[in-house]
């Protein structure tokens, strides 16, 4: 791992190297994330953070505002909008079976445009910006193309880049191939090219940027009274990932528990403190609830352990008894997709969530 220190700095206006932790949001204290003083902070901003020129701007000036507060910034973006399904799409109105190895060149141009667009807006607002696709920022990739995965990643470039006052821009969702080809890394790839990219300098923080407030105790388009997680553990992140929850991918999620990079998810334009996501602790109790699409159906969760029998009970008596008792998780399977969003509603009252003022204790 190439290094940069992680937690060499102290906190803005608390003690040094404080952090939010699990235990003082479940005894009700008040949970505030705190950026460290001149780190390297990874920041990635997803598709539809970079929808516009409008957004792009203002992603651009999110990264030049953290680095005037003295930090080292690499930002990661995703291609704009719905760019890549359009790729595929046209892609697919040519050959309904298209050679991996041409889609793969086809869709990874999405993360340049933006790359590129990002960069000359940092420029505009008055600061410095390099961008660099996969093989100029040194990520490598192994596997075959539309499946690959982030292998060794060379951070000699980004480090020169930064290391000249600049902020790097980098691609995600793509690495390079032993044979000099592009690959991409599947759905999600950007979250990992940037929790990869946090592990490999160092980084104090990863940011991931979207259209959340943060991790929820459900998809708030379903739930609106979902509410926002202040503190979250790797692991239960990882599991909420596994069940669903489209904030952070799989792949991302679990690199980011094994490589243990701390995260905070926020929103790309609005004000928040968002979720920090860290730790090795499971709260008891639940965390919060998810569903995952398939094909023909639908699978709707609980997430959360050591729930009382009260909770429990509530929850089975929603999810009925054909529901699976996991380590992690209370599960029922095979949900018709019609009736999925109004049992995730009726889980998530189960299992006392709008009850709650604050969900602290949750996280």
């Amino acid at each position: 791992m190439v290094g940069s220190g992680r937690g060499q700095c102290g906190a803005v206006d608390l003690e040094p190297n404080w952090t939010p932790s699990l235990d003082m949001a479940q005894h009700g204290q008040p949970v505030r994330w705190i950026m460290p003083e001149c780190g390297l902070i990874v920041q990635k901003f997803g598709g539809t953070s970079v929808a516009d020129a409008a957004r792009i701007r203002l992603c651009a000036q999110r990264a030049l505002d953290t680095t005037r507060l003295g930090h080292r910034v690499v930002v990661v973006v995703s291609a704009m909008g719905r760019t890549t399904d359009a790729l595929l799409r046209t892609a697919m109105e040519i050959d309904p079976n298209p050679p991996a190895r041409e889609l793969d060149q086809l869709l990874a141009a999405g993360e340049q445009v933006s790359v590129a667009l990002t960069s000359i807006a940092i420029d505009a607002l008055g600061g410095r910006a390099v961008g660099l696709d996969a093989r100029q920022a040194g990520i490598s990739a192994e596997g075959p193309h539309g499946r690959a995965r982030v292998g060794h990643i060379d951070a000699d470039r980004i480090l020169s880049v930064l290391n000249q006052g600049a902020i790097a821009v980098v691609a995600g969702f793509q690495g390079e191939l032993t044979c000099g080809d592009r690959a991409t890394i599947g759905r999600g790839g950007s979250d990992t090219t940037a929790v990869a990219l946090a592990a490999a300098l160092g980084a104090d923080l990863c940011e991931i940027h979207t259209d959340a407030m943060g991790v929820m105790t459900a998809d708030p388009a379903i739930v609106p009274h979902a509410r926002r997680l202040d503190v979250l553990s790797w692991p239960a992140m990882s599991a909420l990932s596994r069940r669903g929850a489209k904030v952070l991918s799989i792949d991302s999620a679990e690199m980011a528990q094994r490589e243990r990079v701390p995260v905070r998810v926020r929103h790309s334009a609005l004000a928040g403190e968002g979720t920090s996501i860290r730790g090795d602790q499971w709260p008891d109790g639940p965390v919060a609830c998810a569903m995952v699409r398939g094909e023909r159906d639908t699978a709707v969760a609980l997430v959360g352990r050591g729930l009382t029998m009260q909770t429990r009970e509530r929850a089975l008596g929603v999810l009925g008894p054909c529901a699976n008792e996991e380590d992690d998780a209370l599960v029922l399977h095979s949900v018709p997709h019609e009736r999925a969003p109004a049992l995730l509603r009726e889980l998530h009252i189960a299992a006392g969530f709008e009850a709650s003022a604050s969900l602290a204790g949750f996280a």
